[in-house]
């Protein structure tokens, strides 16, 4: 499987996998090594709320976007990841502009894959998140 995941992780490095949100986030992939990963976003002003602040929700995508990219990348074709909660503690605010998103396995089971996330602006922690993500199959 880390073959798959290599594979997986060079084609978004090369821009060759993309899917929508992770256009709308202006994802980046920064850097990956099995069991993390390190996402770059971009917090646009039409993300912002009235106090000028990025949304909740725009945060948590982010994040749940990076800890899904992790969660499916150990799967075998065929296989997939969906996110069956998702935990968001909000630290401090966040403004318009870059968010690196920080995700690591803390257990990978056969069905059952359990991730967390941090998202930090200025290298400070603006928000972290708990994920749980359920292995299934294409068609199934």
């Amino acid at each position: 499987m880390e073959n798959r995941a290599q594979t997986w992780f060079d084609a978004l490095l090369a821009g060759r996998q993309r899917w929508p949100v992770y256009d709308l986030l202006q994802g980046e992939l920064v850097a990956w090594e099995a069991g993390t990963l390190v996402c770059r976003y971009v917090a646009s002003e039409a993300f912002a709320n009235p106090t000028g602040h990025v949304q909740g929700g725009m945060l948590a995508a982010m994040l749940d976007d990076a800890m899904g990219t992790l969660a499916q990348s150990p799967l075998a074709a065929g296989q997939f990841a969906s996110t069956l909660s998702l935990t968001v503690s909000f630290l401090r605010p966040a403004r318009p502009g870059p968010v690196r998103v920080e995700a690591r396995f803390v257990r990978q089971g056969s069905r059952i894959l359990n991730v967390e996330g941090q998202a930090l602006q200025d290298d400070k922690p603006v928000a972290q998140a708990v994920a749980v993500s359920l292995v299934g199959q294409a068609g199934g």
